[in-house]
């Protein structure tokens, strides 16, 4: 993400209220393609955490077509 992008978002959430924000922050947008916990080397509770992060996403916001697959 970078220390540009960070400090923005830290801008935008002192001018609206922290109260006002949800940040979720993933490897890669499970909208375009999912969340995998795919390697023995991830923690048990990989799965879980990346279930959770699809979903805030997909609840916050648009369908995005799949740049993998064109959908």
């Amino acid at each position: 993400m970078g220390d540009e992008a960070i400090e923005e978002l830290f801008v935008l959430t002192a001018q609206v209220g922290a109260e006002n924000v949800k940040v979720v922050i993933a490897p890669h947008d499970p909208r375009t393609y999912p969340l995998k916990a795919d390697s023995e080397e991830d923690p048990e509770w990989t799965t879980e955490l990346y279930s959770i992060i699809s979903r805030e996403i997909k609840a916050l916001s648009p369908v995005v077509k799949s740049a993998k697959t064109g959908l």
